[in-house]
């Protein structure tokens, strides 16, 4: 991403009176660190001059392969939250997670995480679990306690965007999924760990509220806005950010540089037939489904990627990232309550 398109992007968002109270900046997909340091040094600069009085927040996922002094002293300066992407043990994170000559990332991604230690950064994780972890969650968990993150986040090994495939194919493997989430749990539990559970405060959250519309920013127009290095402009789920399918075309919308470039978008027939597909589905979700108001409709990237379309319900990744953890966190739940008993 260059220069001038941080400034068509700030341009973009005044014209269109985006810019609240608060604005959340991230940084995430390919690996932002190979850009210069020098860069984000002058991007959140500018972007905080032209957006005032806003309150800009900045946040980046890496590989955590490039993390190094330089970079911890600008996380620092400029209060950049840091996620750093890494699969548990080398057994799990190297099957995956490899350079281009095939060599895994491990050590490096150790040496990454290690730099922030020494400089006191504060770190979350996204952990994607597989096949070959979920059936694992002490090492996980021991793993994750001696890296010490402020929070984790378990993604899913899904069939979304660019990825094509996923090893959990069929809702056959649902309950490895609660299994693994209510083991977790009950080990975060039993060891008082200290660290952040995303799944479980999302799994707390589907349980005592019903707001899950109000959180479900994958279907609502520019709750989500994606920028591409270009320029080129999306919304609704992020993954789906330079897809093609034959159905719709390119899911880009405008581009930063053009003027007016969020109102075209909002009016391009490409988006309106997007929109309208996704609001089908949302609703058929609403009429069809008991978990309706824990998920307010599910991710379209992800109706799309299993489903072939966005105007349809039930996928497998709804099937573990929802059903099996409000099963997981209700089972953990009351595991919890016995034992205080």
């Amino acid at each position: 991403m260059s220069f001038e398109t941080v400034k068509a992007i700030c341009r973009a968002l005044i014209e269109r009176d985006l810019v609240n109270k608060t604005l959340s900046v991230v940084w995430h997909a390919g690996e932002p660190l190979v850009m210069p340091v020098s860069f984000y040094e002058e991007a959140i600069t500018y972007m905080r001059s032209m957006l005032a009085p806003a309150d800009l927040s900045f946040s980046l996922q890496t590989n955590g392969t490039l993390i190094n002094d330089d970079w911890c002293e600008k996380f620092i300066k400029h209060n950049i939250s840091v996620g750093v992407s890494i699969d548990g043990p080398s057994a799990y994170h190297n099957m995956h997670r490899r350079h281009r000559n095939g060599t895994g990332t491990f050590d490096q991604v150790l040496s990454g995480v290690g730099k922030l230690k020494e400089h006191s950064i504060p770190f979350s994780v996204i952990c994607v679990l597989t096949k070959d972890s979920i059936d694992d969650p002490h090492g996980l968990f021991d793993f994750f306690e001696y890296l010490g993150p402020r929070d984790i986040c378990f993604n899913i090994d899904e069939k979304d965007g660019i990825n094509s495939k996923s090893s959990f194919a069929t809702e056959a493997s649902l309950d490895s999924f609660r299994r693994f989430y209510l083991n977790y749990f009950d080990l975060a539990r039993v060891h008082k760990s200290k660290i952040r559970i995303r799944e479980l405060e999302r799994g707390l959250r589907f349980i005592v509220e019903d707001r899950a519309l109000e959180y479900n920013s994958e279907v609502r127009p520019l709750g989500i806005i994606t920028i591409g290095h270009d320029g080129t402009v999306s919304t609704f789920s992020p993954e789906l950010h330079g897809l093609e399918t034959d159905a719709y075309g390119k899911f880009v919308f405008g581009n930063v540089h053009s003027p007016d470039s969020i109102t075209q978008m909002m009016q391009s027939d490409v988006f309106q037939r997007v929109w309208d597909d996704i609001t089908s589905g949302v609703e058929a979700c609403r009429r069809e489904c008991s978990f309706f108001d824990v998920c307010g409709g599910g991710s379209p990237a992800n109706k799309l990627a299993e489903n072939s379309s966005f105007a349809s319900t039930r996928s497998v990744a709804c099937a573990f990232g929802v059903r099996g953890l409000a099963a997981a966190t209700i089972d953990h739940v009351r595991t919890a309550a016995q034992f205080q008993e």
